[in-house]
């Protein structure tokens, strides 16, 4: 998936978007990786905000993963 935004805010963090999708009939959930590889680069796990839904049920088909770290790391 692809990064959707960076931000830098004044109180001393960026903050990562990431696209991230559920599991569905042809395809397996990536969360689990995604977290785990930006965790190795430094950044945080902090929530998760759902983007897209299926029409039929509701229930969410994508969903940002948002990371944080401190703006004086590196990236």
């Amino acid at each position: 998936m692809k990064n959707k935004n960076i931000e830098v805010v004044d109180m001393g963090f960026k903050y990562l978007y990431v696209e991230s999708k559920t599991k569905g009939f042809f395809s397996d959930a990536n969360h689990r990786e995604l977290i785990d590889q930006y965790a190795k680069d430094g950044w945080k796990f902090t929530n998760s905000i759902p983007t897209s839904f299926y029409g039929n049920n509701g229930q969410p088909k994508t969903f940002d993963l948002i990371f944080e770290k401190n703006d004086d790391e590196q990236s």
